[in-house]
């Protein structure tokens, strides 16, 4: 029968952010760091039942859990100025987490408790040339890491779900309760190495900058195939190796008439390097693939004009193909595609004698273009006369078509 029934959670956090900065006569010494200590309370309430015999309480909790999560950080940062021209800057940051979870043993939820621990140590070394007044070059190098999301470790919210963790030992009791200790996270810590060249050069009323960038991934945190059908949250698998690397140019202009221009794009290159899924029952390769759900490139053209007290803004955002599974289905991919925003406004100076008051409004998708924004997709596979068929399927979420949006600001003196 139909059953209504509502996810809730409580949580608080409390934080600490002390920091010191120290100024010399070649830049300047920072020394910091963060404590972090959240708690969390989530719970299910069945509201309705149908086809139920006896009275259910109308907030019947039928699942709980507790999780808390304990996040210190410190860092050292130095800017330095080597000479007129040069300028070093370099950082360190020690990260600890720890995420402690303890579900009540409720219905048919088993009762599981396990803490899980990190250690992220994440250097970054860049520098600055300044070749002349109007020219200038940067380079960079950064290692970070992140965790894996908590419902990758343990749905919490399906009652048929067992812990992704290490099991080091088993026990069971005479009554044929079972109990474990787990160990480690088998979904891991996503780590990346950053490395980036740029420059940027100024020329009258115009200033463009160009950025390389390639980032080395090991157990990059991926999509797996969809979202929970009971919290709507991504799915997700770790990637051996991965990269992203491309180019990013920016190009602005003031011209005439106090009018701005501006552009910005992205050519990317996503792409799996070693990454073996087992899909019903077979292993399979998605090296060299481009990653689901990158546009292989990005652009936007600006054209901002201020006559007056008024203002118009054109925005033009290109995007380009997107695949949304591992196997990088022609049929399924998200088409490239264009869109148009503008938008106006105007200030009252002095409205009324209270204050400053602007009028804006903006018009979204101004061309009416029909296009998927996003989607999320994944991949079967099977024997067809001793070989191996991988297919695949997606869902598509639609962009809004034309719409519109107005407001009205007072700000008072």
């Amino acid at each position: 029968g139909d059953l209504v029934r509502q996810h809730w959670v409580a949580k608080s956090q409390w934080g600490w952010n002390p920091s010191l900065m120290i100024t010399h006569l070649q830049g300047y010494h920072l020394l910091g760091g963060s404590l972090y200590l959240f708690d969390s309370d989530h719970w299910g309430e069945v509201v309705w039942a149908q086809h139920l015999s006896g009275n259910l309480d109308p907030r019947h909790r039928y699942y709980q859990y507790f999780g808390d999560k304990t996040v210190a950080s410190a860092y050292i940062q130095e800017q330095y100025r080597l000479s007129d021209r040069a300028i070093i800057q370099a950082s360190a940051q020690l990260r600890y987490q720890r995420y402690s979870f303890d579900q009540a043993r409720m219905g048919a939820f088993k009762g599981y408790d396990y803490t899980a621990d990190w250690l992220f140590f994440s250097p970054r070394l860049g520098m600055t040339y300044i070749l002349s007044p109007d020219v200038s070059v940067f380079a960079s190098a950064a290692v970070s890491s992140r965790t894996p999301t908590d419902a990758a470790i343990y749905d919490a919210n399906d009652p048929s779900a067992f812990p992704s963790l290490e099991i080091r030992d088993i026990s069971v009791a005479s009554s044929g309760d079972t109990t474990y200790t787990f160990g480690d996270p088998t979904a891991h810590a996503e780590k990346v190495l950053d490395l980036e060249l740029g420059a940027q050069m100024k020329r009258r009323n115009c200033v463009f900058g160009a950025n390389l960038f390639w980032m080395e991934f090991y157990d990059e945190i991926l999509p797996d195939g969809g979202v929970d059908a009971n919290t709507g949250l991504r799915k997700s698998i770790n990637a051996d190796r991965s990269v992203h690397a491309g180019i990013e140019l920016t190009a602005s202009a003031k011209v005439p008439r106090s009018i701005q221009l501006s552009a910005n794009t992205a050519f990317n290159y996503n792409r799996l390097k070693d990454f073996i899924v087992n899909l019903d029952g077979y292993d399979v390769s998605f090296a060299d693939k481009t990653i689901p759900g990158f546009a292989h490139y990005l652009a936007n053209i600006v054209v901002d004009a201020t006559p007056g007290q008024w203002r118009f803004t054109y925005r033009l955002k290109m995007i380009g193909k997107q695949y949304l599974d591992y196997a990088n289905t022609e049929s399924l991919a998200i088409e490239p595609a264009m869109v148009s925003s503008i938008s106006a406004s105007r200030t009252f100076r002095n409205f009324a004698g209270a204050g400053d008051m602007t009028f804006s409004g903006r018009f979204d998708n101004l061309f009416q273009k029909l296009f998927e924004s996003s989607g999320y997709g994944g991949n079967y596979a099977y024997d067809d006369g001793g070989s191996t068929i991988v297919g695949g399927w997606a869902e598509y979420y639609p962009a809004a078509e034309r719409s519109f949006f107005t407001q009205v600001t007072l700000e008072f003196f």
